[in-house]
């Protein structure tokens, strides 16, 4: 709308239009550190997923008694602790 940047809507105008945010609400709770969403571009974040069954059951394996298990490592470890965060 106005600037250089086409990822921000506006420098001046605050809500954009149709906007569900009040702007009594937004003034009252207005802060520096955390700036309004900025708009961005449908090309800057579509990711095109694989469809084909390799890709899809990648770092899977399928074992007759318990369906499809886990043996990425890696992905093992980013889950570690997870469960027993949501659990208590």
């Amino acid at each position: 709308m106005d600037g250089d940047d086409s990822k921000v809507l506006s420098h001046v105008i605050q809500l954009a239009p149709y906007s569900f945010v009040a702007m009594n609400v937004l003034e009252k709770n207005n802060q520096k550190s955390a700036p309004p969403p900025c708009l961005i571009k449908y090309q800057d974040y579509k990711v095109q997923l694989g469809v084909d069954k390799e890709t899809l059951f990648k770092g899977l394996e399928y074992n007759a008694g318990k369906g499809f298990v886990c043996i990425d490592k890696e992905q093992l470890a980013t889950q570690k602790g997870i469960f027993s965060e949501m659990m208590s």
